[in-house]
């Protein structure tokens, strides 16, 4: 099975192309202060090294606004700023170099949206506009109630005003922390527009249930071709969003790279997840499609047939499987080590 992509109009975010079947970008969310300059640009240098492509910071006043200029200087991918409704702080931020705005129009004055949109014309960067659930305006609300209708909407209502102004460099979210409200607002969307799409959820929970929660609506979404960019929201470390993000992705064969397989049991004498764990985030920047499987037993070798590496416990003794066959055994300690060394060899300049 090979999903068919929506298509949509390509958008240039910095350096980083979407839409027209360019690769859907994962992004996250910034969880340090955005006035905090040192620690958000060592926050997003790391993100950076798991893969993260577009990340987004809070800019809530004037102050987390003239932060941006100085971050920009220190990271690689482009800098969203995340400005809901104050219209001062959106144009100093668009002035102070962010690379992309993210704003609630339901919570804008016309005149003030007219004046954001005439600004962001003039820097020539993109809008995303954040349609949530939680903030739509009244009006609609008394009409359709909190319903996926609600939500399309306030996106169509939107999208005409920033047309009016000959303003089409825009990118649509439409978010709920109700999965099916927010597969169905996405849907209708997609139907009727060709701008690109932001998925995600809103409010999806804790890192479990958000996780699993996100896994279906996003999963569901990116199965009928549609979604741009992507964010998991998880409580925590972003981390964990960028991970989830491109793990995602590459399950439904929309990124290339190495899939980690992990099997656990009461037989396991090694630490499985552990292991799993640090090399999903060590190959998330390979894009070679490798099958990796750590098993809890020797019993289950034969899962080894169609790996191009592995690791099945043998007591206290990982057995390193290469190519479906074994190659060597080492202590329970140098697994992890091992594995690397061998996919350094697979895999020649992480690529």
């Amino acid at each position: 099975m090979k999903i068919k992509r929506r298509a949509s109009r390509k958008i240039n975010v910095g350096n980083v192309a979407l839409g027209n079947f360019n690769p859907i970008r994962v992004q996250t969310l910034c969880t340090t202060k955005t006035t905090d300059i040192k620690a958000t640009i060592n926050q997003i240098l790391e993100l950076e090294k798991i893969g993260c492509e577009i990340v987004r910071v809070i800019v809530d006043n004037v102050n987390e606004a003239d932060s941006i200029s100085q971050i920009k200087k220190e990271i690689n991918i482009p800098l969203v700023a995340d400005v809901l409704y104050n219209d001062e702080v959106i144009l100093k931020a668009i002035r102070r170099g962010a690379d992309k705005i993210r704003i609630n129009p339901g919570k804008l004055e016309l005149t003030n949206l007219k004046r954001v949109i005439n600004e962001a014309k003039s820097f020539n960067i993109p809008v995303r506009i954040g349609i949530n659930m939680g903030s739509l305006p009244n009006n609609i609300l008394d009409k359709y109630g909190q319903t996926s209708e609600a939500m399309l909407e306030s996106a169509y209502q939107a999208v005409n005003e920033f047309e009016k102004e000959g303003f089409d460099n825009i990118i649509v979210s439409l978010k709920a922390s109700d999965v099916l409200q927010t597969i169905e607002a996405n849907l209708k969307f997609a139907e009727k527009t060709t701008y690109p799409i932001h998925i995600a959820l809103t409010q999806a929970g804790s890192s479990f249930g958000g996780l699993v929660k996100t896994s279906v609506s996003v999963g569901h979404l990116l199965l009928s071709g549609i979604g741009d960019t992507l964010r998991f929201t998880l409580a925590g470390n972003p981390k964990k969003e960028v991970l989830a993000g491109h793990y995602l992705l590459r399950s439904l064969g929309l990124r290339e790279g190495p899939i980690v397989i992990a099997g656990y049991s009461s037989r396991s004498t090694i630490p499985v997840d552990e292991i799993a764990q640090r090399l999903e985030e060590e190959l998330i920047q390979v894009t070679s499609p490798l099958k990796i499987v750590i098993l809890a037993s020797l019993v289950e070798k034969d899962e080894m047939r169609t790996a191009d590496l592995g690791v099945a416990a043998d007591g206290d003794v990982g057995v390193i499987f290469k190519k479906g066959e074994e190659i060597k055994r080492v202590e329970k300690d140098e697994i992890l080590k091992t594995l690397l060394d061998e996919l350094n060899n697979l895999v020649p300049a992480n690529k």
